[in-house]
């Protein structure tokens, strides 16, 4: 397949990203006729095509993931979060203790994540009220099982975020923003 190196197109002067499109797309060609004819469109069709069949070849085939990389990204998100100096203030009279964002936001997850129905749960703590740090808002983002009624399931996150975060972190939660991102396939 010989491509001119200066713009990407054949000598017939199709583009090649034309083709690709077209492969990919399972598109008709821009000109049928030509396509039919052209022995430069029949070699790259044909070359791109092996390609293509490749990739969908390989995208098939389950990756692995190496042992223990999950956790060292974690631990590698969680260590820049605490640098970062997000964090809650508890102020007494015998002084301030901090809470990292990072922590309340791994208190959240578990909260959601004892609701039945939650499969994955993440959450984010941000000010709840600029005028006061000492409220927090919680966005939740979900991950549910495929039957559970959305509406009542983060209703019941809400309430286990409402009733935990402030009870094992003093924080005072304002407002609690769900997002399902996702269901689960409904099992055999």
């Amino acid at each position: 397949m010989a491509l001119n190196p200066a713009d990407d197109r054949l000598p017939c002067g199709v583009e090649l990203d034309a083709l690709v499109a077209q492969l990919a797309d399972d598109a008709t060609p821009a000109d049928p006729a030509h396509e039919a004819r052209c022995p430069y469109c029949q070699t790259a069709l044909a070359a791109l095509s092996r390609s293509l069949g490749d990739l969908h070849t390989l995208a098939r085939e389950p990756v692995p993931v190496p042992p223990r990389l999950t956790r060292r990204i974690v631990t590698r998100v969680r260590h820049l979060a605490a640098r970062t100096g997000h964090s809650y203030i508890l102020a007494t009279v015998h002084g301030h203790t901090r809470i990292s964002h990072a922590v309340i936001a791994q208190v959240a997850r578990r909260a959601a994540l004892a609701v039945p129905g939650v499969h994955f749960a993440s959450a984010q703590p941000a000010a709840g009220d600029p005028a006061d740090p000492t409220r927090l808002a919680i966005g939740i983002r979900l991950v549910v099982a495929f039957g559970s009624p959305v509406e009542p399931l983060a209703d019941a996150v809400r309430v286990s975020v409402r009733r935990r975060v402030p009870r094992l972190t003093g924080a005072e939660i304002t407002t609690v923003d769900i997002l399902v991102e996702d269901i689960t396939d409904p099992g055999p």
